[in-house]
């Protein structure tokens, strides 16, 4: 029994993270084009060095990363979900006697991991990324 609850937690997951992925992809483009968007003067300066371009891009990653990690997880859950609900296989899984909460599970343990991975990119990453900022704005002037 416990194969059956091992196999079905890796094909819940092997469902849901290609959505996250792309939805995550999708989003950190949007977002990172929106925040480099305030930069556009620094980006497009000919007297300004690549390594400070550079910088300032890399810079501009955690915040990302910290706004689209959690929204990407939603949407991943929401698509990946709805997609086994329309070909029926959440009833077939549940027909075949595993729960709901057995079928939650692993998708939990992905949230978790993955709202500590973003809960540490806040934490270090996002002041350190502003402070590199400052110095990038800083060396322009």
């Amino acid at each position: 029994m416990k194969r059956i609850g091992w196999l079905i937690s890796t094909y819940l997951l092997r469902v849901i993270v290609p959505y996250f992925a792309m939805a995550w992809l999708l989003l950190s483009v949007i977002l990172f084009v929106q925040q480099a968007s305030r930069y556009s003067d620094i980006f497009f300066s000919a007297n300004i060095p690549t390594n400070l371009v550079w910088q300032l891009t890399i810079a501009l990653i955690p915040n990302v990363i910290a706004f689209t990690c959690p929204m990407a997880m939603l949407v991943g859950t929401i698509i990946g979900l709805s997609k086994m609900q329309g070909d029926s296989e959440l009833v077939a899984i549940r027909a075949s006697g595993v729960g709901n909460l057995q079928i939650a599970v692993p998708i939990i343990v992905l949230g978790v991991l993955l709202s500590g991975f973003a809960f540490l990119v806040n934490l270090k990453g996002v002041p350190l990324a502003a402070s590199l900022v400052r110095n990038v704005a800083s060396k322009r002037q």
